[in-house]
């Protein structure tokens, strides 16, 4: 790989596949993934799920790295929801 790091833009794969026990494919398959910093608040709104204790777990091994960057468009979308 060219060294860019892969990202998940969306909640979705990482609670889905935390939810049937195959989070770790990601680590599998790129080594360290990158979430925004919102896609990963999204993906832990209900602290106690176990799919929420697994990305967390991700998050304090390391692999799942959580960026402080803001996702493409979200602030523009934010701003027009919230007019």
């Amino acid at each position: 790989m060219s060294g860019v790091k892969p990202w998940v833009r969306n909640s979705n794969p990482l609670i889905w596949l935390a939810r049937i026990g195959r989070l770790s494919l990601l680590k599998t398959l790129f080594g360290e993934v990158v979430v925004p910093w919102r896609v990963y608040f999204e993906a832990r709104t209900n602290e106690r799920s176990a799919d929420s204790i697994l990305i967390s777990e991700a998050v304090r091994g390391g692999w799942l790295k959580v960026s402080g960057e803001e996702m493409e468009g979200a602030s523009l979308l934010a701003r027009a929801y919230h007019r």
